[in-house]
């Protein structure tokens, strides 16, 4: 199945038979992602039991050298999304290890 917002609105409007709007569903899907994008945004971890660990790592600005030119030059820093499987979801996923 595609996880996009449409199809998450059907999946959970089918599970609850209809007993509630899919405008409503979909408020509570949008509120939800944009409250874990301003989390994210703020440096915060976001938990979710059993599923996972998301958070933003912070890479450092280095020097590199240019190639074509030989030069040195300086990485701006750059941020990065991370995931990391809950145990749980690992077992599931990958298996006893």
């Amino acid at each position: 199945m595609k996880y996009n917002k449409q199809n998450l609105v059907r999946f959970i409007a089918t599970k609850l038979n209809n007993q509630i709007n899919k405008f409503h569903i979909l408020s509570v899907i949008n509120i939800l992602i944009d409250e874990m994008l301003n989390d994210l945004r703020s440096g915060k971890e976001i938990k979710i039991t059993n599923f996972g660990t998301f958070s933003i790592k912070g890479l450092k600005s280095k020097q590199i050298r240019n190639v074509v030119s030989k030069k040195l030059m300086n990485n701006s820093s750059v941020k990065s999304l991370r995931f990391s499987l809950s145990k749980k979801l690992s077992k599931l996923i990958l298996g006893d290890k």
